[in-house]
């Protein structure tokens, strides 16, 4: 698998040789799965049906933490090459109110974590 890198600000660069960074593998999965559960519910114009619901789930009075997961783990599945979820744990940072997460995925590569 071949995907378009990103860099530690999540934008894409170009490489030594001016081209366009890509990335190979266990890392353009990690690309694929960090960009796909980033996407907002109806962002993407020709299928509105893609995303996290974040806006029904946790920007809400009343946040819906597991439907959350739900959403992320089914996003997850779908990224090609992914296999399963061995890990998806749920961290809140209240003081900087903050909702983080860590999944560790099954990849046809091997295993990776994912922090978000």
């Amino acid at each position: 698998m071949t995907g378009i890198a990103l860099d530690t600000n999540n934008d894409i660069y170009l490489d030594n040789k001016g081209n366009l960074a890509l990335c190979k593998n266990i890392e353009a999965v990690k690309t694929a799965v960090s960009c796909e559960t980033k996407t907002n519910y109806g962002e993407i114009i020709l299928n509105t049906r893609l995303g996290i619901p974040y806006f029904e789930t946790i920007f809400t009075a009343h946040p819906d933490i597991e439907l959350w997961k739900t959403y992320m783990k089914k996003t997850i599945i779908r990224v090609p090459k992914v296999l399963g979820i061995s890990y998806f744990k749920t961290y809140i940072d209240y003081k900087n109110s903050l909702l983080k997460y860590a999944v560790v995925i099954n990849t046809e590569y091997g295993m990776e974590e994912i922090n978000g």
